[in-house]
């Protein structure tokens, strides 16, 4: 995607437009269904227009920090993603970090008060913090343990493992992205684009 268009989608003036937008940018790979989440900072003005660009269908979110008026978003899709944290790797990984095996709401409100803690703290992210986001629990793990050096490569995220598999899943990522700025650019609106089910 050129970057003359990258400028032309963020610089939308009327607010509703520039927030899809960001969302089709930043989150198109979980519009469609690819992933079963995202999370993106949003102004607290775009938040509450979140209702009603998402009312009547399965996209869930909810806000994991708020700084200086801003609002850090987790978008999900709720059978998805609770199928992904209950896989057996996912389960213990999480454990290590204070995770109890329990509800998907009681998971994402454990994350909630490890973000803002970091935040609090200026340490960014905790990192388990990919799991939720669907990266490869292998490259969660190189990243924690060579404290996010030494990737291979990055994208969507940072790849330690399975160099081929990361690339074919970023450019699916990035068909993505380029087929919901095409239907944008058609007249569609966010709930067109989404996928249906997920």
């Amino acid at each position: 995607m050129s970057a003359k268009l990258v400028s032309y989608l963020l610089s939308q003036k009327h607010a509703g437009k520039r927030l899809v937008c960001q969302l089709i940018l930043q989150c198109s790979p979980f519009l469609k269904g690819l992933k079963p989440s995202c999370a993106i900072t949003l102004e607290k003005k775009d938040y509450q227009k979140l209702y009603t660009l998402f009312n009547g269908t399965d996209v869930k979110y909810r806000i994991l920090s708020e700084r200086k008026g801003r609002f850090l978003v987790f978008f999900y899709w709720e059978k998805a993603l609770g199928r992904r944290l209950k896989r057996r790797e996912a389960r213990c990984f999480l454990r290590e970090f204070g995770y109890r095996e329990e509800g998907l709401k009681q998971q994402l409100a454990r994350l909630e008060v490890r973000v803002n803690r970091y935040f609090q703290a200026d340490r960014g992210f905790p990192h388990e913090i990919g799991v939720f986001l669907d990266y490869p629990l292998c490259d969660v793990k190189s990243f924690i343990r060579r404290k996010g050096k030494d990737c291979l490569f990055s994208g969507y995220w940072k790849v330690y493992h399975n160099p081929e598999e990361a690339r074919s899943i970023f450019k699916t990522y990035d068909e993505a992205r380029e087929c919901a700025v095409r239907e944008f650019f058609l007249g569609k609106n966010i709930q067109d684009i989404l996928k249906k089910t997920a």
